[in-house]
């Protein structure tokens, strides 16, 4: 009867396209490549393809198929009606479609579906297995839908993970979705796991999702044009194809109990958000798995803790299908004003636990306790985070359904990053900004990083550490630097923008020629201007209700304004509070990146390092460049060289540092403190020597001072 029916949907079509004039099955639309004609954007009435689509399925396996191929044994040719979803391009092709009204089989290929039972409230056990291209698992568009007990195959590329084209579960337009003892193992270029998209909210739990790169599609170029885009852009210091999850415009996912992996970009994406997206991760696991040297059941070893060493240097041998073998990607990335909470959960990241993108972004690290969730938009709203401004009146979506799970435990979160705990980054003089970022980091939660703990790059944010452990192996828990990310520039290639292939700024061998050009009332100022590309900008960072806290903090913001002018001059204002003993130096300083790709020396006789992207070896360097200059043609070392700095502790030339010690905080000073303000709380305690203005000057508590500040150890 099934097979009836969508023979009698074909015959319609064809009619239907017969009277509009046009040509059935025309230059292979009707193959499995699954790309809709028209965009909307011409002028005048469009011409909508309904061509059918055709899907091969042998012995339950979605497999690649053009128009002509000889159909195996086994085999059946399946053919569905044209759709979209949403206003985007694709025609999808889908083992499951459902819609407010149920499921649309006309839409669906369910000869993909094996030994699953389904209707229109859900889909339980089985499998879905695809060998093809551009083929999706499940998609959802409208109603309530559980999927339960399935497990999700994946191999060969996907079109889109920003319209979830080839994803193992699309879920879009205002649906609910359930998704309990789901396992997904996808590998391929963008064949990504779980993709929510429009207000969808969608709950994950018990589950495993996996993703693994494919081969590199070749001719591509690092471009941020989203309906091109199919690898991480290398400006982020990083690389891969595929990214385990994609959270859009303005989705909700709520994770508990489940293990998300992704070998390389990313595992827990936010993209082409509005204004509510949010992803709340409770009691689970988020890793980058390319080269990853830990048991996920067993947790790291006490020798991998102290070496703070989670990854192998290079992985190739151990592959499935990847860009190169350098361990690279990202717990989460939050872009805009939107909330990120993970809660009693572990991560693990050769390169990120997280980034913070553009204005606004929210993250909390925090433990799974009922009093903590249930207090989350409290939390929120004393640190003053942008995302309650569009979103009054939140809550953790299906929080009393997780919080009444059978083995519900309050845990900690413990972050395991091999180089950045958070890298947070924008240029605020690319663009105007009416809201800061956010960093929450409480209730014992643990960060262990090879490199800084956090980096801040030209963009103002408020951070709140209270009673947690920051363990850093560069022993700089806060680094306030300029933005490094190379930009963009229009390129005929990809009809639009590219990202640029290199960085170029002056080392260290060069004389520091920056001269002061704020007064010390602007380099003390206390406030964030939000209305100015140029105002006065402020990263504050409080840290809290802690016996010890080890770890330097700089600010260099305006260190590389000599030679790119892309620096934004930001205060840096650092409060300890009742802190047993803080051990550490909090100076400004002078960066620079800690490695290069190559220097050379220009006609003015300055050295300038460059970090250069994989593209830059494509298009500018030749065998004589390498010969040349001593250079291995298959470097990869840009992976971790962006975002990677060195600090020259100096006195401030426009980058004020403000420090304030209350509730009995005790300052054991290590090393060179160049200040532009210091305010010491009656019960507080500095083990260090300063000067004011030159002047050997006593440190005494209650008192505040101003002006160039230098302490040194005692």
């Amino acid at each position: 009867m099934k097979q009836l029916r969508k023979a009698l949907a074909l015959l319609m079509a064809l009619c239907l396209m017969l009277s509009l004039g046009m040509t059935a099955f025309a230059s292979g639309e009707a193959s499995a490549s699954g790309e809709a004609s028209g965009s909307g954007e011409a002028s005048g009435e469009v011409e909508l393809d309904t061509t059918p689509l055709t899907t091969l399925v042998v012995d339950g396996v979605e497999t690649a198929y053009e128009e002509g191929d000889e159909i195996p044994e086994g085999g059946v040719l399946v053919t569905t009606e044209r759709f979209t979803v949403g206003n985007y391009t694709k025609a999808y092709r889908t083992a499951l479609y459902v819609d407010e009204d149920g499921i649309n089989e006309d839409y669906s290929v369910t000869e993909a579906i094996v030994d699953g039972e389904y209707d229109d409230e859900g889909l339980t056990g089985g499998s879905i297995t695809s060998e093809g291209e551009n083929f999706n698992g499940v998609i959802i568009t409208g109603g309530t839908y559980t999927i339960t007990d399935t497990t999700f195959t994946l191999t060969g590329n996907g079109g889109s993970d920003f319209q979830g084209f080839g994803a193992a579960i699309f879920a879009a337009g205002d649906a609910e979705v359930t998704i309990d003892n789901v396992t997904i193992e996808n590998s391929g270029v963008v064949r990504t796991s779980l993709v929510i998209d429009g207000t969808a909210k969608v709950l994950i739990k018990n589950s495993t999702f996996a993703t693994h790169d494919g081969e590199p599609v070749e001719g591509y170029v690092g471009t941020s044009d989203t309906n091109n885009m199919i690898a991480v852009p290398w400006v982020l210091g990083l690389d891969g194809n595929a990214r385990g999850t994609n959270l859009l415009t303005n989705g909700t996912t709520t994770y508990y109990n489940s293990t998300i992996m992704a070998e390389k970009w990313g595992v827990l994406s936010f993209d082409g958000c509005s204004t509510s997206a949010n992803l709340i991760f409770i009691n689970s696991t988020a890793a980058i798995t390319g080269g990853l040297t830990v048991d996920l059941e067993e947790g790291p070893t006490e020798e991998q803790i102290e070496d703070l060493d989670f990854y192998e240097d290079d992985y190739k041998d151990n592959v499935i299908t990847t860009s190169d073998g350098k361990p690279s990607g990202y717990g989460t990335l939050i872009i805009g004003d939107m909330l990120g909470v993970f809660a009693g959960s572990t991560i693990y990241t050769p390169t990120y636990a997280c980034i913070l993108a553009n204005e606004g972004p929210t993250v909390v690290y925090t433990s799974s306790s009922e009093e903590s969730l249930t207090s989350i938009v409290s939390t929120l709203e004393s640190a003053n985070s942008a995302f309650l401004k569009d979103n009054e009146g939140y809550e953790i979506y299906a929080l009393e359904e997780v919080l009444a799970e059978d083995g519900y435990e309050a845990k900690n979160t413990v972050v395991y990053s091999e180089r950045i705990g958070i890298m947070s980054y924008d240029d605020m003089r690319a663009s105007n900004y009416d809201s800061v970022g956010t960093i929450i980091i409480n209730d014992g939660t643990e960060f262990y990083t090879g490199g800084s703990t956090m980096v801040i790059k030209g963009f103002p944010v408020n951070i709140f550490v209270d009673d947690a452990t920051l363990v850093s192996g560069s022993n700089v828990i806060l680094q306030v630097a300029d933005c490094d990310d190379p930009g963009q520039s229009t390129d005929d290639r990809v009809s639009g923008n590219v990202f640029n292939v290199s960085y170029e700024e002056l080392t260290i061998n060069n004389e520091d020629t920056r001269e002061r050009t704020r007064t010390m009332e602007e380099m003390n100022d206390l406030t964030t201007s939000t209305s100015e590309k140029n105002g006065d900008h402020l990263v504050t960072a409080t840290f809290s209700n802690m016996e010890e806290l080890t770890g330097d903090m700089y600010n260099s913001s305006g260190s590389n304004t000599d030679y790119n002018n892309s620096a934004a001059i930001m205060n840096m204002y650092v409060i300890l509070d009742n802190i047993g003993t803080y051990t550490g130096t909090i100076s400004a300083s002078h960066a620079y990146h800690s490695e290069y790709t190559y220097t050379y020396v220009n006609d003015d006789g300055e050295e300038i390092g460059v970090i250069a992207s994989p593209d830059w070896w494509d298009e500018y360097a030749d065998e004589e460049w390498f010969e040349e200059n001593g250079w291995d043609e298959t470097d990869v070392s840009w992976h971790y060289l962006l975002s990677d700095f060195t600090d020259v502790a100096c006195e401030a030339v426009d980058n004020g540092v403000i420090v304030e010690l209350t509730n009995g905080t005790t300052w054991d000073v290590t090393g060179e403190s160049y200040l532009t303000m210091l305010i010491v709380g009656e019960d507080c305690v500095i083990n260090g020597t300063m000067t004011v203005g030159g002047v050997e000057t006593e440190i005494i508590p209650g008192e505040t001072y101003e002006g160039d500040i230098v302490i040194i150890p005692a």
